[in-house]
């Protein structure tokens, strides 16, 4: 599905997509604001709270790769960092406001959450509507890519393969798909709470207080990777993800945890760099299935990674799935250096908008 996504707005554009991807977004909202699952039969209300997650996760998905192509369309190079700094504070930011609303609306109706997401969704596709009158870029930006024919799906996937044998573009996939805590990632919490022992209401109060500090450093980011370029900012990242790591498994005291979230906070300062740097070197016809081949690499790449991580924790010891992950960290920061430089050019991408 992903490939698929991707294909459709490189060939059929952005602005199809993005229509595309509200409309299932609306749809699901709208299941799940106005549906009363007790009305159906057991089967029948479970294949419908299917229907409506999985229209919610292809519009996540979608609208994700709409967002970040555009963007990218629309954006001069040198300024790639700088927009993708700010774009990961205002992230950082929502992910730190949205629990605390939600959480208080859903406190009173569950359906009334739904229905101002719903709300949310219509507003923010009314806003692209009205950019899209309005601003000429905009459009730009949203229209597809004219190229000279286009074959199959598979003869385009054939193709596309060929044209990402760049390997900048490999390598990169690589690092992206392993650069999280890979075989921890899903004990982290575990790791915390009964190895180290920290009360859950210290846990929250470091991570809320990492995440605060996180809405500051990709903006930081940006002006890292505009002075010393994106190698060097995403050899500067796995260091800093190297350090955050190590930190948990020489974390001995609960207070550690304060620490070890302000490592993590300050892991976002290459961010601007990780996610600019293939829509620096891909052309615009093709960065769409760039992306889902991006997402689709993490997500494969990550599905062993609980399984080996329980063997390391049961065989080893809890550190010692640290000490791993942080091992592949500086596998990933030696492949980091055999990246190409992608230096901005002071220049405007060129789409056609000839439809």
């Amino acid at each position: 599905m992903g490939i698929w996504l991707g294909h459709f707005i490189d060939t059929r554009g952005r602005f199809p997509g993005l229509l595309l991807m509200f409309f299932l977004a609306s749809a699901s909202l709208s299941m799940l604001s106005f549906m009363d699952p007790l009305k159906y039969p057991g089967y029948l209300r479970m294949l419908l709270l299917l229907i409506a997650m999985a229209m919610a996760l292809i519009s996540l998905t979608g609208l994700t790769l709409v967002f970040s192509a555009m963007i990218s369309d629309a954006v001069p190079k040198e300024l790639l960092p700088s927009v993708w700094g700010w774009y990961n504070s205002l992230v950082n930011l929502v992910y730190i406001v949205s629990p605390i609303v939600t959480g208080f609306i859903a406190s009173m109706s569950y359906r009334l959450m739904f229905l101002l997401a719903l709300v949310l969704h219509l507003a923010a596709l009314l806003i692209y509507l009205c950019l899209y009158v309005a601003n000429p870029e905009v459009r730009a930006a949203m229209k597809r890519v004219r190229r000279e024919e286009h074959g199959s799906l598979v003869q385009e996937l054939i193709g596309f393969a060929k044209a990402i044998r760049d390997r900048s573009v490999l390598l990169f996939l690589v690092i992206y798909s392993f650069e999280v805590p890979y075989l921890s990632m899903r004990f982290i919490r575990l790791y915390v709470v009964n190895t180290l022992r920290v009360p859950p209401e210290i846990f929250g109060l470091a991570v809320g207080v990492g995440s605060a500090v996180g809405v500051a450093t990709p903006l930081l980011g940006s002006a890292v990777t505009k002075r010393i370029g994106y190698r060097r900012a995403i050899t500067l990242g796995q260091v800093l993800l190297f350090t955050w790591i190590i930190s948990y498994a020489f974390a001995s005291e609960p207070w550690h945890i304060f620490v070890i979230e302000a490592l993590r906070a300050l892991t976002l300062i290459y961010y601007p760099a990780r996610d600019s740097y293939l829509m620096a070197l891909m052309p615009p016809e093709v960065r769409g299935r760039i992306l889902s081949i991006q997402n689709i690499a993490f997500q494969l790449a990550t599905i062993p990674a609980p399984v080996m991580g329980a063997a390391v924790w049961s065989g080893l010891g809890p550190r010692y799935v640290f000490i791993f992950d942080a091992l592949i960290v500086v596998a990933l920061a030696v492949l980091a250096q055999l990246l190409k430089e992608a230096i901005p050019k002071v220049e405007r991408l060129h789409i056609s908008t000839s439809t």
